[in-house]
């Protein structure tokens, strides 16, 4: 690995450090449950005492956010779902 791809993946770590604190403690908790403690929608809803439907929406709506936020920050059009 080359010194500018370890200082671009520190960058992305840090863009998305500060996108997963801006989101709200809801959707932040359901994205914790799904990448990093490896629970599948049906235990997370269990476990909060919500819908499965929730689940999938606040999922889906922090993973919306977190990628605009990291694009938006290295202006990758790509990532927002834009043209390049």
């Amino acid at each position: 690995v080359s010194l500018d791809e370890d200082l671009s993946t520190q960058q992305l770590s840090v863009r998305v450090g500060v996108a997963m604190s801006s989101l709200p403690a809801e959707q932040a908790a359901v994205l914790r449950a799904s990448y990093f403690q490896h629970e599948s929608a049906s235990q997370t809803a269990a476990r909060l005492g919500i819908p499965i439907g929730t689940v999938k929406s606040r999922l889906r709506a922090a993973l919306t956010h977190l990628q605009r936020s990291v694009a938006g920050a290295t202006g990758d059009a790509k990532l927002e779902g834009g043209e390049p």
